[in-house]
């Protein structure tokens, strides 16, 4: 039967009427179960368990090389939030159990420094505007999705420390080659101007401004070979 007036409910649960009697799934007082109410009758519970992707534990390992500051937020009760926390190397203080969407975005705000949210749910979607860089996977939810500023392909959680280290990079390269740039100018431009190598200076300064062209990008070029490089680095 199709469910109608259906309402979600961010951090604890969903309801909807089937065949015009109000059906209700929501978080019970266990760990990791799920009440299922009908009509307000308990009619029976769901019990779940989170999988942890196979890479996240090497993904928090790569974060923390390169100097970042790892938190989980879960919306789990406590002893189910830190048993997924142990398997993926974090500690007590890094664990927030019973997070809820407004108490995510409530956290995210709260950092000092730039804040980087990687998330897939709907409960996460709020968090991933608020922060600074939110990066969602393309294997989450719509709205998750759409709420991020970077969508990572594909399953794999060691991307995201690839496309900060990647991001980083990259800011670095621009910065370089916005150097380089400067420094032909600024030497080949009075050369040919003001005459100092007589006639040849026209042509010395049309070979300098190729010369800082190709060392342009050939600087740039070596993000892709420097990006295998760091991967094999960061693989233990």
């Amino acid at each position: 039967a199709p469910v109608t007036d259906f309402e979600a409910l961010p951090g604890h649960g969903v309801r909807g009427r089937v065949d015009g009697r109000l059906v209700e799934v929501g978080r019970d007082d266990g760990e990791a179960t799920c009440r299922i109410l009908l009509d307000g009758r308990t009619v029976g519970t769901l019990s779940v368990s989170d999988r942890v992707r196979d890479d996240a534990a090497e993904a928090i390992r790569r974060l923390r090389k390169m100097g970042l500051t790892v938190t989980m937020l879960s919306g789990d009760k406590p002893g189910a939030a830190a048993a997924v926390g142990r398997a993926i190397g974090l500690k007590g203080d890094e664990i927030v159990s019973e997070a809820t969407p407004q108490s995510k975005m409530k956290f995210i705000t709260s950092r000092t420094g730039a804040v980087v949210m990687v998330g897939d749910g709907i409960n996460d979607a709020g968090a991933l505007a608020a922060a600074d860089l939110g990066i969602a996977m393309a294997s989450g939810t719509n709205i998750a999705i759409e709420s991020a500023d970077v969508v990572i392909p594909g399953h794999h959680v060691t991307a995201v420390p690839e496309t900060i280290w990647l991001a980083r990079n990259t800011l670095s390269t621009i910065r370089q080659n916005l150097f380089f740039a400067f420094v032909y100018n600024v030497v080949a431009i009075p050369v040919a101007a003001l005459g100092v190598l007589g006639t040849v200076g026209p042509l010395a300064a049309a070979a300098a401004m190729g010369l800082s062209d190709l060392t342009v990008i050939g600087n740039a070029l070596r993000l892709k070979r420097r990006l295998g490089r760091a991967a094999t680095r960061m693989t233990p």
